[in-house]
């Protein structure tokens, strides 16, 4: 059986010198050479092959396409049986699609800033191409089975982090034919709302921004107007894993299609941060499903709307303070944050990350932050979704930004995200530059 693994982004990326870096550590794994009309740098896994070549011998290659004036191809021959890691042009995804059942696409990214800085002092090409290659960066790549890798780190530490997203893959693909499943995941999850910076491997995101969502109905600010002309949105905070059982954890639904974004998935549990309605809606229509599903939740005698009332395929249980939840080796562990009702975060440990998932709050009490200050948290999810205009919040019951960054400084994270942003703080931070982004 083989599956593919794409590597793709823009040129200056990054993408050459990760694949060289994982390569002697990944023995099991065929790393796939590529021909080019031109000699390969010291970089570069290729062969050389004269243009006129690649069109006597089309029959000889999965794909063949065209970049930056140079002509490339993977040859059929060269893909074994297991797992393949292909470096290849995003307009190339399709061909191994229609010809491979199992394809998987690593996206590998860097900010805009960075990747102009990058063109600009490799000194390759003409001020011209280089704003060219900004603009291809900034196309949407559609691929059914997609994750999208940060490659702003030291060297070192990417290479780590990306040999680490490698074997997550790969680990779901032995456990997709052990388990004799057809599929782990399609566009509906994969694109349908993907941050190009979070650095999570496992943990997805549908949305990261305030109830009110962006763009705003009828709202013509800078940010809802950039969102209308890009075609994007933005949903309520809610997020997911994958288990290596092929099953789903959501954090949060207050996305009221989710019954059809997951239809055909097996949810395993549901950990509600609260019983605000841009964080459970959702649950109105996922009662309904065929399967049993346990929703853990801080304790809420009121809940929201007819929940309680009528629970119907879900089963509702109230988490203690600190009480860990451990489902096909993933451990939750509930965090009281302080809100407006009564919210949990939650301390998500797993054999490839730690993560601190802390939405919606005005403070986090001191029992709560020397639990955090304990761990090792590899990556922290905080709310600042309260827009500060010159010291005064349009919120009482959110963490501004300042706030989030003290506590952020304070548990000492690897890495962290801001989340819960509204069109009036993204219209504001895209004139800043800010130490801790927000999701987007």
């Amino acid at each position: 059986m083989q599956h593919i693994i794409l590597i793709v982004g823009a040129s200056g990326v990054g993408k050459d010198s990760l694949i060289k870096g994982v390569s002697p550590m990944l023995e099991s794994i065929n790393f796939v050479p590529r021909f080019i009309d031109r000699k390969p740098d010291c970089n570069e896994n290729n062969f050389y092959l004269d243009r006129q070549s690649f069109y006597l011998l089309k029959d000889f290659f999965v794909s063949v396409w065209e970049a930056n004036s140079h002509i490339y191809g993977i040859a059929k021959h060269f893909i074994k049986d297991g797992i393949n890691i292909i470096s290849t042009s995003r307009s190339a995804i399709k061909d191994f699609e229609s010809q491979f059942d199992n394809v998987s696409v690593i996206e590998v990214f860097i900010p805009f800033d960075v990747l102009k800085e990058r063109l600009v002092r490799r000194n390759r090409e003409s001020k011209e191409e280089i704003e060219q290659r900004l603009l291809n960066a900034k196309k949407e790549i559609i691929a059914k089975k997609l994750y999208r890798f940060e490659n702003s780190k030291d060297l070192k530490d990417s290479i780590q982090d990306f040999m680490q997203l490698i074997k997550v893959i790969c680990n779901n693909f032995h456990l997709l034919h052990s388990n004799k499943h057809k599929t782990i995941m399609d566009s509906r999850l994969y694109n349908f709302f993907a941050p190009k910076n979070n650095p999570s491997h496992i943990l997805h995101f549908l949305g990261s921004s305030d109830s009110g969502g962006i763009p705003i109905h009828n709202c013509n600010c800078i940010a809802c107007e950039s969102y209308r002309k890009s075609n994007k949105k933005n949903l309520a905070t809610s997020a997911y894993l994958q288990t290596d059982s092929n099953n789903f954890i959501l954090i949060d639904c207050g996305t009221e299609d989710i019954s059809n974004l997951f239809d055909g998935k097996h949810i395993k549990a549901i950990f509600l941060t609260h019983f605000h309605a841009d964080h459970c809606l959702g649950l109105l229509k996922l009662r309904y499903s065929k399967n049993k599903i346990i929703c853990f939740h801080p304790k809420d005698k009121n809940g929201f709307g007819d929940l309680f009332k009528h629970k119907k395929s879900i089963t509702y249980k109230a988490l203690e303070e600190f009480e860990k939840i451990c489902i096909d080796n993933i451990s939750f562990t509930a965090i009281p944050l302080l809100h407006s009702k009564p919210t949990m975060g939650y301390f998500i440990e797993t054999e490839y990350e730690n993560i601190a998932y802390l939405t919606d709050c005005y403070k986090i009490d001191s029992k709560s932050l020397d639990f955090l200050k304990a761990q090792k948290i590899d990556i922290c999810y905080i709310d600042s979704g309260a827009y500060n205009d010159n010291g005064k919040k349009d919120s009482n019951n959110h963490l501004d930004y300042k706030e989030a960054s003290n506590i952020i400084d304070a548990i000492k994270p690897k890495e962290a995200r801001l989340f819960h942003i509204s069109h009036k703080i993204l219209a504001k931070t895209q004139e800043q530059n800010l130490k801790y982004p927000y999701l987007l």
